[in-house]
């Protein structure tokens, strides 16, 4: 959630709740900020919640509700927390000296430090003690570089440390969410603001932008989110192999998250056809800014080419992301 609700007003940000959480919606024009990410860089500050785990048994408690193989030491793993066979929460989950330390969804922060909770382990949302900022576009590492003493991790997840003029902060090269070169930068509450500042205004310019356009950016490289497309979903409906060891995939469910292009964005939630037949519904879209017709994605039970969106009759075709290529390849696409 946004420590800095006032600085992101100062540059125009439009600060919004979401699921409980305060983020900047956008800074009024949320198609300039996109052309500025896929041109050059820019800035958000991620609305995140951050779990650490510390105790004897901590490795072993997080992977016995974590889908994917626990990170070496200083780097880190994306993957899935379960229960009942349903998705939790997504999470990257860092092996940091002695500690566990987990990005999350903010709304989901409670349930997963109750599914890690077990005796030898200690188990804490710091949510408050840290902001963390993304900086994503072709020339993401040479802004990190310009303002950050630290070296630009090149290994998707792998960490590296530094500081930005007084604040110390750690820097993670992202698994290419945007399509575009990514890092987070990590820092302390006390020092978000003089973080943010230096990160928009230091270097090489990098544009504020908002939760609109990251959900323009993330659809167009194809990589679902959470909120829209995995929350309380069988994993086997995704298709996302990275989520899982290598042979270690779910098998695939007859409903399955899949892409399509139409001529206009539909709503979320709007149906999805095949012939009279409802298969599904749409789960996120948007007008491409840089192209005309628009993208989504929607959770359907087809193998159809061509689908029926809504009661309009709106031509969806089924299709394989991304959408854009841009300067890296999303790590989460789905399974073809």
């Amino acid at each position: 959630m946004t420590g800095l609700p006032e600085r992101h007003e100062q540059y125009g940000g439009i600060v919004t709740t979401r699921a409980g959480t305060r983020i900047v919606a956008h800074y009024g024009r949320p198609e300039r900020t996109y052309r500025a990410v896929r041109n050059g860089a820019g800035v958000i500050e991620h609305g995140v919640g951050t779990i650490v785990v510390k105790g004897a048994w901590r490795e072993q408690v997080v992977a016995e509700r974590f889908s994917n193989e626990l990170p070496d030491v200083d780097a880190g793993q994306y993957g899935f927390i379960r229960s009942d066979g349903s998705i939790v929460a997504d999470a990257y989950v860092f092996t940091v000296e002695d500690r566990v330390l987990a990005f999350v969804p903010p709304d989901r922060t409670d349930a997963v430090v109750d599914a890690w909770s077990a005796d030898g382990v200690l188990v804490r949302d710091k949510a408050a003690s840290f902001a963390v900022f993304g900086v994503y576009g072709p020339e993401a590492t040479e802004k990190v570089a310009s303002v950050c003493s630290a070296t630009t991790p090149e290994t998707a997840l792998s960490i590296d440390r530094g500081a930005i003029q007084n604040s110390g902060v750690t820097v993670v090269r992202d698994d290419g969410v945007t399509g575009e070169e990514g890092y987070l930068l990590i820092a302390a509450a006390d020092d978000a603001d003089d973080v943010f500042d230096a990160l928009v205004n230091r270097g090489p310019s990098a544009a504020p932008f908002g939760y609109e356009t990251w959900e323009t950016l993330t659809l167009e490289a194809g990589t679902p989110l959470f909120e829209t497309e995995l929350r309380d979903v069988e994993p086997g409906a995704i298709g996302i192999t990275n989520a899982f060891p290598p042979g270690e995939r779910p098998a695939r469910g007859e409903r399955r998250l899949r892409a399509f292009t139409a001529a206009t964005a539909p709503t979320a939630g709007t149906t999805v056809y095949a012939g009279d037949r409802a298969i599904g519904e749409v789960t996120r879209a948007r007008a491409q800014p840089k192209d005309e017709g628009a993208v989504g994605f929607a959770m359907v039970e087809t193998d159809e080419e061509t689908v029926t969106i809504g009661d309009e009759g709106l031509t969806g075709t089924i299709a394989s992301p991304p959408f854009v290529e841009g300067s890296d390849r999303s790590a989460r696409l789905l399974e073809p």
